[in-house]
């Protein structure tokens, strides 16, 4: 009956999930976005290969260092307005990277750093908090649509770079559509009940104690290293190896459609499992075999 209930909520609370749907669409494909265009942006801002590197390590750095005060930030706001503030973040950092000069453009990357910790951090937590019987679903569709929108920036960046006199510009700036459009979605959300106070010390306590939780966030760190490494480095190594930089974008593109089965079936699977050590153990093995690959000399291997 809850499950049904709880069905029927998430049918009645569609805009609601496409509110989720277009927040998840900015998290991934503002940073896939850059590796196929990179010798663009080099020539552009007269960048070495050295300080070109930082575009993309810049982020994963935020990421640490702002992730766990974002935690603690929703316990005193809620998570509906640190998701409106991070999209209106992104959205400044993305106008930033395109206004000209390497000072805006690296404060940009800062910028864009901050919002989508805030935004990886907070949306999962929202999902759960509003559709807590189906976090399964929920999840997979978030993660889904993250996967997607990662391979469309990774794809369509030299493309789109070619399409103007804009150049690389139009291609950075092409995702604040999707900003804007969550925004539209998302203010609404703001005017909701406030509720700061999400799961606090008790549940902190046993997260902590529980070596189950320990494993699924060792896992997580992992993927999470796996994919932005992916992200920032996948498409100039290939391009190192004599790939064209278009063809680059469209092989990190193929990289996360082979993803999109089990990101949308794994969330729903684990939900249905009371043991998830298989999935967590399959999950490494296959990302680990696939991470070792990117080491190798051979591009067949490579794709």
């Amino acid at each position: 009956m809850n499950h049904l209930r709880e069905t029927q909520r998430l049918q009645n609370n569609g805009l609601l999930v496409i509110g989720i749907v277009l927040v998840a669409s900015t998290l991934r494909a503002p940073l896939t976005a850059v590796g196929p265009i990179i010798e663009q942006i080099k020539l552009d801002l007269g960048i070495n290969n050295g300080v070109a590197g930082m575009i993309t390590t810049i982020p994963l750095l935020i990421f640490g260092i702002v992730s766990p005060f974002v935690s603690k930030m929703m316990a005193r706001i809620s998570m509906a307005h640190i998701l409106c503030y991070a999209l209106l973040l992104t959205m400044i950092a993305l106008i930033l990277r395109v206004s000209g000069g390497v000072i805006p453009f690296f404060v940009g990357t800062i910028m864009l750093g901050v919002s989508i910790a805030c935004g990886n951090v907070t949306l999962p937590a929202y999902a759960k908090w509003q559709f807590p019987l189906q976090i399964g679903v929920i999840t997979g569709i978030y993660s889904a649509t993250m996967n997607l929108t990662a391979g469309l920036g990774g794809g369509v960046s030299y493309p789109l770079s070619a399409m103007t006199s804009l150049g690389y510009r139009f291609s950075l700036i092409f995702w604040i559509v999707f900003v804007v459009m969550a925004l539209l979605l998302w203010l609404p959300q703001t005017k909701r009940m406030s509720q700061s106070h999400y799961e606090k010390e008790t549940k902190a306590t046993k997260v902590i104690a529980s070596k189950m939780a320990w494993a699924v966030a060792l896992t997580m760190a992992f993927q999470s290293m796996t994919f932005y490494s992916v992200v920032a480095w996948y498409p100039s190594i290939l391009i190192s190896k004599g790939v064209e930089a278009e063809w680059a974008g469209y092989f990190l593109m193929i990289n996360q459609f082979a993803q999109l089965p089990m990101t949308f079936t794994f969330p729903i699977l684990a939900e249905k499992m009371k043991n998830q050590r298989l999935l967590i153990l399959i999950i490494v093995v296959l990302m680990f075999t696939g991470f070792s690959l990117l080491f190798t000399t051979q591009v067949w291997a490579l794709i």
